[in-house]
């Protein structure tokens, strides 16, 4: 159950790399001479085409090399060569950024951009990315600062999130079971929050928060350092805040977010109803304790073979699409993912799609409990998001960071529904329990989450935070948003150490796309219900437009507006009709 890498490269001795190392530092020479060469005004698109057409080829062999180097790295903490690989595809990454400046700015400066466009059907078909990059182009410095940024980053951020990394991926955590003391990998003891036992689920809070201490230094002079780095950056380049520029980079208007986040706390009240009651069926007398805000519910125990998620998966997303179904078996036959956890691979899971061999491969940390099936299909969402774009080019793939996670969470939408409905009244209990514990993931803790990152860079701007500052940032941010839903002496003030999205340089706020994932694909799954088979043409073509339109476009091309209450109300209220469901029950 270990993923094939072969589609890459044989193995990191493999002499293509080395030979196609030397090769995309030629390309990228040719590239800076074709963007040198242009003259300072054109009458013709073939330039500009031309230019394309070379990024693209570009494209495609960074994304064949910087896959494999991080993939491998993903499972293989320690492997050198796999390290090495990785950090000279960054550093080859840093020689496009002066030419790609020179040449946005160049882009910036034509005045006859839409005749040139309306002549060629190449660059028609780009027009989206032809004019983001013209509108990028305002928010750059000039070429030689944007190069030495670039080169500066892979000892700075870059280095810091690579450090993470492998804290995360060799991370062991000292339990106590059945009488004995073991150091089992993170992700293992973090998943015994789904277990049945309560005394386990405790056990391996407390372990797990004790674990953080042996990282808490290294990794807050990581997050600090990160941070820093963004709040000058973002600063350099005219955006008001991190969040304006995640924003931007988000193709999504403050607007629209402030609406959904008013839309969510409205609705955190019967939220915590959920909390509360779950609280009262694990017999506690107050709020729910953080170690139990996973705990299963009912007497249902749902614990899986891998062989068993596959089958019901590849059954069961059949009842949206055989295509949808079809491609989920290509991608277990075909051994794209890596499911079980092991020493030396990092946690949690995800799923990286190339352009460059039209797969994706899937990481999971795989144990049988029920929330790895909703995991799995997750990750295949995303990877079939990929398939529907593979007739578009690299620079119409790109999509943003809210609109990520709309066809995972929408399979994850078909299986958890599935189960609803072939399961006994004695099952649908902890079946809607743990849908609602995914809901409350997505939407009160992203919501903690969203306000601790925006306080970070609010108390970053004076000076870097201690690890006990960033504790009680964590933990008030816990306590605004959860309420007396949750017990406030056991709560877990090193969110800000498990969780990676914060130590991505180029990908702040990497929070609030997982509320909007949540609530828009809700809101498409309940379209597909109500249109059936009909609507599955016009999710698919939802999906191969997300490259390349805004994302208030892209809603609206399936008649929803997300810059009005109305839609994310309606979203809430399915959840919240859940919750008055699951206390009936």
């Amino acid at each position: 159950m270990k993923w094939d890498l072969s589609a890459f490269y044989q193995s990191m001795n493999d002499p293509q790399i080395e030979h196609e190392l030397k090769l995309l530092e030629t390309k990228i020479t040719d590239y800076t001479k074709l963007i040198d060469n242009l003259n300072t005004h054109i009458s013709s698109p073939s330039p500009i085409e031309n230019i394309l057409k070379k990024k693209i080829e570009i494209s495609l062999m960074f994304d064949r090399l910087r896959n494999f180097g991080y993939l491998t790295v993903s499972t293989e903490a320690k492997n050198q060569n796999a390290k090495s690989l990785v950090d000279k595809v960054q550093k080859l990454a840093t020689n496009t950024t002066k030419p790609q400046v020179k040449f946005q700015k160049w882009l910036l400066a034509q005045t006859n951009l839409n005749d040139l466009i309306n002549k060629n059907n190449f660059l028609k078909t780009h027009e989206f990315y032809l004019f983001e990059l013209i509108e990028d182009a305002k928010y750059l410095l000039t070429e030689d600062v944007e190069q030495t940024l670039s080169i500066l980053s892979q000892t700075g951020s870059n280095a810091w999130t690579n450090l993470y990394g492998t804290l995360s991926s060799t991370q062991t955590v000292e339990i106590e079971q059945d009488g004995k003391t073991l150091n089992l990998p993170l992700p293992v003891v973090r998943n015994m929050a789904y277990e049945l036992d309560q005394t386990t689920r405790k056990k391996a809070y407390e372990a797990e928060l004790k674990s953080y201490q042996m990282v808490e230094e290294s990794l807050s002079a990581a997050i600090n350092s990160i941070k820093g780095e963004v709040i000058e950056v973002s600063k350099m380049r005219g955006f008001a805040s991190p969040l304006d520029q995640s924003l931007y980079n988000s193709r999504l208007d403050k607007q629209a977010l402030n609406t959904m986040l008013e839309s969510i706390t409205d609705s955190l009240p019967i939220l915590r109803k959920y909390l509360l009651k779950k609280a009262q069926n694990l017999k506690h007398p107050g709020a729910l304790p953080f170690y139990d805000l996973f705990a299963p519910q009912g007497e249902l125990s749902l614990t899986f073979t891998y062989d068993q998620a596959k089958d019901f998966i590849i059954e069961n997303f059949k009842s949206f699409s055989s295509e949808l179904s079809d491609f989920a078996k290509h991608a277990f036959e075909h051994h794209w993912i890596d499911a079980l956890p092991r020493d030396g691979k990092r946690g949690g899971g995800f799923c990286s799609s190339s352009k460059a061999i039209k797969e994706s491969r899937i990481l999971t940390n795989f144990t049988g409990v029920f929330s790895d099936i909703g995991t799995l299909a997750h990750e295949l969402g995303h990877a079939y998001h990929s398939y529907c774009l593979n007739e578009e080019t690299s620079l119409n793939s790109s999509y943003p960071m809210p609109i990520a996670e709309t066809a995972s969470i929408f399979c994850e939408s078909i299986i958890k529904d599935a189960f609803f409905k072939k399961a006994s009244k004695e099952e649908k209990l902890p079946l809607l329990a743990s849908s609602l514990d995914d809901a409350i993931q997505c939407i009160v803790d992203i919501y903690s989450r969203y306000l601790f990152e925006s306080n970070l860079f609010e108390r970053r701007k004076a000076s870097t935070l201690s690890v006990n500052e960033l504790k009680d940032l964590m933990l008030d941010a816990q306590k605004q948003v959860y309420g007396e839903g949750l017990d406030h002496h056991t709560l877990h003030p090193y969110m800000w150490a498990c969780k990676p999205h914060y130590y991505y340089a180029s990908s702040n706020f990497y929070n609030f796309p997982y509320a909007f994932g949540l609530l828009f694909a809700k809101g498409l799954y309940s379209q597909f219900l109500i249109e059936g088979k009909p609507f599955v043409a016009k999710y698919k073509e939802l999906l191969k437009i997300t490259g390349k339109n805004k994302i208030v476009d892209i809603t609206q091309s399936v008649g929803i507006d997300i810059t009005t209450k109305t839609f994310w109300q309606n979203s809430l209220k399915l959840i919240e009709a859940d919750v008055k469901n699951f206390c009936s029950l």
